[in-house]
């Protein structure tokens, strides 16, 4: 299951830079519950249930990376 939205989630960055600003709020509506703004800035989202063990995996990920551990290990 992972994989598989691995696979979704990287088609929506693709798509993300080629779509209108109507299509961007659609897509954000179907990838989160809940999106806060400020200022005119994002400062927190809350993934949809089914997308979260993606964006779960996604964080361990990357701090994983700045904590200087690039592979993850």
């Amino acid at each position: 299951m992972l994989g598989r939205l691995a696979h979704f989630l990287a088609k929506v960055a693709d798509a993300w830079k080629e779509t209108n600003q109507e299509q961007r709020k659609s897509l954000a509506r179907t990838l989160f519950e809940e999106i806060l703004a400020e200022d005119g800035r994002l400062v927190a989202v809350k993934p949809r249930h089914e997308f979260e063990p993606f964006f779960k995996l996604n964080f361990e990920r990357q701090t994983a990376d700045i904590a200087g551990d690039p592979e993850g290990l």
